[in-house]
């Protein structure tokens, strides 16, 4: 009886990786909107002459506007990956005026306290107000067919399914759909997303080059396993608190140069850690370890992610030999960090 049972959670679990998940390329209002916001403070220096630019510059008063003086200053002690989440679960703008956003949406944001909340819901409301006076739709339906031009490239040359495989096999999941969003306001950059209601990987895709260019299959490439990565990663990593607080003092010496890359905290230093060591390893896995060793090179000496070696190892020990799933791998290996000396 008990043979009949192992087999039959082998078959169903087999039938479920058996099943191709959906890749699309799509299009998002809210994220486009956030790339214009952070254009608006913070410009990319692309080609003013350029057509995008032109229509993306229409309003050249909107950098002066004062609600978007309000909402940078509410906003400023937030990172870019929390407004890219709070954007995404939005309802597309413009919001009805008396739209205020879930408590339990707020904390999974991170806003668990009720001032935290609050400030949230204004941060929307400034969000709201200045969509509507930046005219940001106009802009939006200006750029429609230029973003119709780069989901039609992307779809044509996005990574192969084999790619979306080997990360479900290294991280034992698998996803029903694989989102990638290109937003062509926004600098080049990329994000990860989980969206666990609809069981979707989401990357949020700024464009590869300067001057809205999407044309870089290296790029496209790599950006597709670590932003996909987070997915994955991050809500396995952060359920280790225990291990986290261990190794927290392992921040001090690398804070500063992760703080110039974004990561302004230990669990986000970690997290990155855990992807950049999931991106060495696929490539492993998919018999480039030419590109596995210039991936660990590049951001153990480069970036400094000082850590990444020891935890290459160490997954690729408890995970790939001894054969533990993903989760306990994570847990072991951050149990074995907690005992370098910084």
């Amino acid at each position: 009886m008990r043979t009949t049972i192992i087999l039959l959670i082998l078959i169903l679990t087999a039938q479920v990786f058996s099943q191709k998940s959906t890749i699309s390329i799509e299009t998002n209002k809210n994220l486009e909107f956030l790339g214009y916001i952070i254009e608006q403070g913070d410009p990319m220096g692309n080609d003013k002459n350029h057509p995008i630019s032109a229509i993306i510059n229409t309003y050249p008063e909107n950098k002066n506007n004062e609600t978007l003086f309000k909402l940078f200053d509410l906003a400023s002690d937030l990172d870019y990956s929390t407004l890219t989440h709070l954007m995404y679960f939005l309802p597309e703008l413009p919001l009805d005026k008396n739209f205020r956003i879930s408590n339990e949406l707020a904390s999974n944001l991170g806003f668990k306290s009720k001032s935290e909340q609050k400030k949230l819901n204004e941060i929307v409301i400034e969000l709201n107000n200045f969509f509507d006076e930046s005219n940001f739709e106009i802009i939006w339906k200006e750029l429609s067919p230029y973003r119709k031009d780069i989901t039609s490239f992307l779809q044509i040359n996005r990574p192969e399914s084999m790619v979306f495989e080997y990360m479900e096999t290294f991280y034992q999941y698998k996803y029903k759909y694989y989102r990638i969003l290109p937003i062509m306001t926004l600098w080049p950059a990329g994000f990860g997303i989980r969206d666990v209601e609809l069981n979707s990987a989401i990357f949020v895709m700024g464009p590869l080059n300067i001057n809205y260019d999407f044309n870089d299959e290296d790029s496209f490439n790599n950006l597709t396993i670590h932003e996909f990565g987070h997915s994955f990663v991050n809500h396995v990593v952060l359920k280790n608190k225990k291990q986290l607080q261990e190794t927290k003092h392992l921040f001090v010496p690398i804070k500063e140069s992760m703080i110039k890359q974004g990561y302004s905290n230990w669990n986000t230093c970690m997290i990155e850690h855990f992807v950049r060591a999931g991106e060495v390893i696929i490539r492993r896995l998919m018999g480039d370890n030419k590109q596995g060793e210039e991936l660990l090179n590049e951001y153990a000496k480069n970036r400094n992610f000082v850590y990444l070696k020891n935890i290459v190892d160490h997954l690729s020990y408890y995970h790939l030999k001894k054969k533990y799933s993903y989760d306990v791998a994570v847990k072991l290996t951050l149990d074995n960090l907690s005992k370098v000396k910084n």
